[in-house]
């Protein structure tokens, strides 16, 4: 879950890091960490600053795709966690997968193309929208914080009940809609004939090495359900579609492939898993938010873009401070992993700012040596 929101801006430093190539994974022998000494010294420092930062469970830093910091708090590696809307981000990289695949057109397809069994019965606005409206949350469907914004949860069909929730609003304006994140479900398992997981194994997860069995699919029953760490997670709709907007439970380490992956334009190992010009496209900014933190002050295709000090970067961010960033120019991927439950008071982790502040601390770290 993530909603734009007004913060300061926290500096961090990347000058003085190797600049370089793309061309590691994170499958690589990891490098010995160059300065561990330091940059444990100052995460521990931020750590201690706040209260907050009691429920950060793991940073996960490479470089070029080596590993050159990690840190577990409480947790192990193997630990899954919901990674909340870092999950659109997730099926933002299927989308990828699937019109590299040849399995959608691209992102000006429109719905009644890319949902054929239901273009009878959308409203026309509807059956006009495309796909990029879609992936940039600007496709008219009902904003998070909408009174109905999960009630295709209770639906019998809950693709047609996001299709019919269109009243009232207007396609080409920005709304952070859990149901058009959803919505992406139906359109990757109508395009290539199978389960998002079934596909998302075979074509993303097994090319990076994410281990996804065994896996629990239980329904979802309302917005944000209460998952704490366990195995592998991905909660289905009434309908059997995994959810689009939030509840997959993934490792630091699964999140960091990841992050690499879009760093290396979508090449793993050698072999193009999301093409490279679908990747610029996710990770070009579509959507201004001035007023927050630089890094996150445009959207994308529900990736959030912006900037370092000057460097180009973007980032998958999930309620509580999950945070997957990426700098391309510095060849850096930082994973901040949170314990944080939507609805449970006193749980609910960390903000933007401080994930940022946790990035600052490492960079420095690495500097110093």
């Amino acid at each position: 879950m993530r909603m734009p929101q007004r913060v300061a801006v926290v500096g961090v430093v990347l000058s003085v890091l190797v600049a370089g190539g793309c061309g590691g994974s994170s499958d690589s022998p990891p490098a010995k960490p160059p300065a561990a000494t330091g940059a444990a010294s100052r995460l521990a420092a931020v750590l201690k600053s706040d209260a907050r930062f009691d429920s950060v469970r793991a940073v996960v830093v490479t470089v070029n795709g080596k590993k050159v910091f990690e840190r577990y708090l409480d947790t192990t590696p193997d630990v899954h966690r919901n990674i909340y809307s870092m999950t659109k981000s997730v099926m933002a990289v299927l989308v990828g997968v699937a019109i590299g695949d040849h399995k959608i057109s691209g992102t000006a397809a429109t719905l009644a193309e890319l949902l054929p069994r239901y273009a009878r019965s959308m409203p026309t606005a509807v059956a006009h929208t495309t796909l990029a409206q879609v992936l940039t949350m600007r496709a008219g469907f009902p904003g998070e914080e909408d009174p109905d914004a999960f009630a295709f949860l209770d639906a019998k069909d809950p693709t047609q009940a996001i299709l019919d929730s269109t009243a009232g609003h207007r396609p080409g304006t920005y709304a952070y809609s859990p149901s058009g994140a959803h919505l992406l479900s139906a359109i990757i398992s109508a395009t290539t004939g199978r389960s998002v997981l079934d596909y998302a194994r075979a074509k993303l997860f097994r090319p990076l090495g994410i281990v996804t069995t065994p896996a629990a699919e239980p329904v979802a029953v309302k917005g944000y359900n209460p998952l704490g760490p366990t195995t592998f997670t991905w909660l289905v709709d009434r309908a059997g579609h995994h959810t689009g907007w939030s509840e997959l439970a993934l490792t630091a380490e699964d999140l960091s492939k990841l992050g690499n992956l879009y760093l290396n334009g979508g090449r793993w190992n050698g072999k193009q898993i999301v093409p490279a010009a679908y990747v610029r496209e996710s990770t070009t900014g579509r959507v201004p938010f001035p007023d927050q933190i630089p890094i996150d002050s445009s959207y994308g295709y529900m990736w959030w873009t912006g900037q370092l000090h000057g460097h180009p970067g973007f980032s998958a961010v999930g309620f509580g401070g999950q945070r997957i960033m990426v700098i391309p120019d510095r060849g850096v991927v930082v994973v901040v992993v949170v314990d944080a439950y939507v609805n449970d008071p006193g749980s609910g982790g960390i903000e933007p700012p401080q994930s940022a502040e946790i990035a600052d601390a490492i960079f420095v770290g690495l500097a110093e040596h």
